[in-house]
């Protein structure tokens, strides 16, 4: 079924890959604008706080969102008409825009909490190793065995966080989709509709790190970005 998705999502973009090009390179650019604006605030020539640096760095992901959320439905609404083949626009008017940066900013902090929740168990653990390594003296062999348990723990929790947020993943799309809806509605759409699906959304996801990571070495993200994109919009009108 992956397979055949992805041959669906080839298709849709044969031709088309310079029209998504620009509002992926401006995706690109803003994301790399905002890391750059917090990695500058730790090589300013004075010392700031800690406490500073923690909120300058968490009052900029809203920030960055509200720029980027009306590009990112804009180019969604893109790549369901590549899909289907319609000549619709993709135009985002004002109050589309304003519901996309709320959806965005509902799906951070869902992000947030859960990986919160997921990761407590990992993080109160190795609070307690450092907390002990302080106070008495613990074998070598015995650090590394409750590291090793607390690094297993912390992956699970990754993976289950993971499949758990799938439940989420198709409130952009939706708000994309059906023009005048709002983010709770698109939230509300992504949870019915991904019921019973999360293990294969979060599989198909996957089945894209390698393509990530060999961007790294060379292979053009702005190639990679459209098509997982694309693929994705077709998982999502196919099953």
């Amino acid at each position: 079924m992956f397979a055949q998705v992805k041959l669906s999502a080839r298709r849709a973009l044969l031709g088309e890959e310079l029209s998504v090009l620009p509002g992926t390179f401006l995706l690109m650019f803003f994301f790399l604008l905002f890391s750059l604006c917090n990695a500058g605030l730790t090589a300013v020539p004075y010392e700031i706080p800690p406490y500073l640096l923690s909120a300058a760095a968490f009052l900029s992901a809203p920030l960055a969102l509200f720029c980027i959320s009306p590009l990112k439905l804009k180019m969604q609404r893109r790549y369901i008409l590549l899909y289907s083949g319609a000549r619709s626009s993709d135009k985002v008017d004002f109050e589309s825009a304003v519901n996309s940066c709320i959806l965005n900013l509902f799906l951070m902090f869902i992000r947030f909490f859960y990986f919160a929740v997921y990761e407590a168990l990992p993080f109160a653990a190795m609070l307690f190793l450092l907390k002990k390594l302080r106070e008495e003296n613990i074998s070598e062999k015995a650090v590394i065995s409750v590291l090793l348990g607390i690094t297993a723990a912390f992956l699970i929790g990754a993976a289950a966080f993971f499949v758990h947020i799938q439940k989420y993943s198709r409130a952009e799309f939706y708000l994309a989709a059906y023009r005048g809806i709002s983010p709770v509605e698109a939230i509300r759409l992504s949870i019915k509709h991904t019921e019973g699906k999360l293990m294969n959304t979060a599989l198909f996801k996957a089945g894209f790190f390698l393509w990530f990571a060999l961007c790294i070495f060379g292979l053009p993200v702005l190639y990679v970005l459209p098509y997982y994109k694309q693929s994705l919009t077709a998982f999502f009108i196919e099953y």
